[in-house]
């Protein structure tokens, strides 16, 4: 094969290969269930309790944790614990039942930052 061919070839594979990571297929994703796009929190969201509270269910759930708020719909059946443990904080303030379960944990903290709507508004 020609020399010119060969490089195309292999600047073609580099390329698809750079696309396959940035798409998350090879490790570089944000979080499980996380839009790439809500990563950016220049324009944070302030929420009441009562609108924590809107979203209690499967369908919606959204929890407050250490005075931020999360929206954790999407992680309610990927959580490896099993979806009770998501569905019981779902409306509410979930700080005493995530620390109990995950405070300190360095990988469920990460996770958990991943799905931060906003922030909790006294």
């Amino acid at each position: 094969m020609n020399k010119k061919i060969i490089a195309i070839i292999i600047i073609l594979v580099l390329f698809g290969l750079f696309w396959w990571f940035v798409k998350g297929k090879g490790g570089l994703t944000i979080l499980p269930g996380q839009p790439a796009d809500q990563t950016d929190f220049s324009s944070v969201n302030d929420f009441t309790l009562a609108e924590v509270a809107l979203h209690d269910d499967k369908a919606s759930c959204y929890s407050a944790i250490r005075g931020s708020v999360y929206d954790l719909t999407s992680w309610i059946g990927q959580h490896p614990g099993g979806e009770q443990g998501i569905l019981s904080i779902c409306g509410k303030d979930g700080t005493s039942a995530f620390v109990n379960q995950h405070g300190g944990m360095e990988r469920q903290e990460r996770e958990l930052e991943g799905f931060k709507i906003g922030e909790l508004k006294q």
